[in-house]
C-alpha cells in the first residue's frame, strides 16, 4: 500500500507532520523533550521519518499515526510510542491524558456522547505472553481499571467496531500466518465486549 504523501516540519518546540489528505491535521512526532533536532527527511516511499539532532539520529516509521476523534469532538488522540496521547477542547498545546502500554499498536474511541468515553487498545504480545485488547473508561487508564480485558496467543491485530451508542465493541483479531497450519492467510478471530464488563469470543458454525 502507498504512503500518503505528507509534509513534516521544525518549530522551536517540537518535530511535527502533516499528512496532505482532509482534514490536514497536525501530528506531533517529537515534543520539547527532544532538544536541538537539526535536520529531518523522509525516505522515498514515504514510510520513514529520519531526523537528528546534536547527539543522535533516529528513524520513525510513519505507520498507525492517524489521529481519532470522539464524535463530539471534545477529545483527540493519537498513537505515538507505545503511548495514546489524548487532547481536550482543541488545544493541542499540551496532552491532557494519555494511555501508556509496552508494544501499543492500535486503539479506538467509541462513538459515546459525553461524559461516557471508553477507549479501546490492543498491545502486542512478547517472549511467550498474549496479545491483549482492553476497553476503558476515559480518563480512568490503569490496568487494572480496564472494564474489559481479553487475551490471545494468536494476535498480531485488532480492528475494532463500535456499536452506534458506543456501549459494545467487536474486536477483529488477525495473525499475519496461522501457526497451527490451517491456513496461509492467517488466523481470525472474534470477541467482544460491552462497557459493563461483559465480554467473550463469538463462534460461527462451518
Amino acid at each position: 500500500m502507498t504512503a500518503t504523501p505528507s509534509i513534516a516540519g521544525l518549530t522551536n518546540r517540537s518535530l511535527f507532520r502533516i499528512q496532505l489528505q482532509e482534514p490536514y491535521e497536525e501530528t506531533i512526532l517529537r515534543d520539547e523533550t527532544t532538544p536541538n533536532i537539526r535536520s529531518i527527511t523522509f525516505s522515498p516511499k514515504g514510510t520513514y521519518l529520519a531526523y537528528r539532532t546534536d547527539k543522535k539520529a533516529e528513524i520513525i516509521k510513519c505507520a498507525n499515526w492517524e489521529p481519532k476523534w470522539s464524535s463530539d469532538e471534545k477529545l483527540f488522540a493519537m498513537l505515538l510510542n507505545n503511548r495514546v496521547l489524548i487532547y481536550e477542547d482543541v488545544n493541542l498545546d499540551r496532552y491532557t491524558q494519555y494511555i501508556q502500554a509496552e508494544k501499543l499498536q492500535s486503539f479506538s474511541i467509541s462513538p459515546s456522547m459525553a461524559p461516557a468515553y471508553y477507549f479501546s487498545i490492543f498491545t502486542l504480545g512478547t517472549s511467550g505472553q498474549p496479545s491483549f485488547w482492553r476497553v476503558f473508561k476515559y480518563p480512568e487508564f490503569e490496568v487494572t481499571q480496564a472494564l474489559v480485558n481479553r487475551s490471545s496467543f494468536q494476535a498480531d491485530k485488532a480492528a475494532f467496531h463500535w456499536n452506534r451508542r458506543g456501549t459494545n465493541v467487536f474486536a477483529m483479531t488477525q495473525t499475519e500466518v496461522d501457526k497451527t497450519g490451517g491456513s496461509y492467510y492467517g488466523k481470525q478471530s472474534l470477541s467482544y465486549g460491552d462497557v459493563k464488563g461483559n465480554a467473550g469470543n463469538m463462534s460461527f458454525s462451518k
